[in-house]
């Protein structure tokens, strides 16, 4: 196997491993939707500019989660949970 074969299956599976049941999360009173469905994309809507608000316990607890997700101490399905009380507290709707 050539090493960038073996680069891109190893990528896959480390992505697989973090990979949870697709959400979608509306922003009010904007048209923007994004879509989550892995840990990385979890950090990713967290830390941007369009999350409403960077504090409180649930907050706190999803970026935790998420830190523990990456480490492989919690499973994904625990780091989705996490995020979908978040943007609950945050005032952002889910969508799926």
């Amino acid at each position: 196997m050539k090493s960038s074969n073996l680069t891109s299956v190893l990528y896959i599976d480390f992505v697989h491993r973090h990979m949870f049941a697709p959400l979608k999360i509306a922003i009010p009173l904007s048209c923007e939707h994004y879509f989550v469905n892995c840990i990385e994309d979890a950090v990713t809507l967290l830390t941007g500019d369009f999350w409403p608000r960077r504090y409180g316990p649930d907050y706190e607890e999803a970026l935790m989660a998420c830190i523990d997700g990456l480490r492989e101490r919690v499973p994904p399905w625990q780091v989705r949970q996490a995020l979908i009380r978040a943007a609950v507290d945050a005032g952002l709707d889910i969508v799926g």
